[in-house]
């Protein structure tokens, strides 16, 4: 069987996937502008995220944004926090907090973004410590005045309360 004779086209193209600018629509999130970043907020511990990260789930076209801190042990380390303890066993899959959808991707923000939100006001985790700084100069406050400190992983109000939870799920049964 001979082979057909491939005709010339005006639309050549050599890739089999759509051209970048149909995959890239919408315009993203962190070209928003300056603005955009005032009133974001962690989802656990209610300050700016320290090196933020979206989480995008299935209602974030409908406007769901879910941001977070990214950081060290040394600091609130919320998204760790977060995937540790919400993340279903079974399936692998987490939820979002506020909609409770599922979690598809978990992005960082662009470094103008980050930048936005490190270089925002924050206090120092300690109950007694009255300081008040930048991320960075948080980290510096941190190793210089707190060394060896480690915020721990869940507050013992939330482990007393999980504990009675667990007493009383026993009651029940029993």
């Amino acid at each position: 069987m001979p082979k057909e004779i491939p005709v010339p086209s005006n639309r050549t193209r050599v890739s089999p996937y759509p051209l970048r600018s149909t995959r890239t629509q919408k315009e993203p999130i962190e070209a928003q502008g300056p603005s955009q970043w005032e009133d974001v907020q962690c989802v656990i511990c209610q300050e700016a995220p320290h090196n933020a990260i979206l989480l995008r789930c299935f209602s974030s076209t409908n406007g769901c944004r879910a941001y977070m801190c990214d950081t060290s042990v040394r600091h609130s380390n919320c998204f760790k926090q977060y995937c540790k303890n919400n993340m279903n066993r079974v399936t692998k899959v987490m939820n979002c907090p506020y909609c409770r959808g599922e979690v598809y991707e978990a992005m960082k923000l662009h470094s103008g973004g980050r930048r936005a939100l490190n270089a925002k006001s924050r206090s120092c985790a300690f109950e007694n410590c009255n300081f008040s700084g930048t991320y960075s100069q948080l980290k510096n406050h941190l190793k210089a005045d707190h060394p060896g400190f480690t915020r721990p992983l869940v507050d013992q109000w939330t482990r007393w309360t999980s504990e009675q939870v667990q007493s009383l799920r026993i009651l029940i049964v029993i």
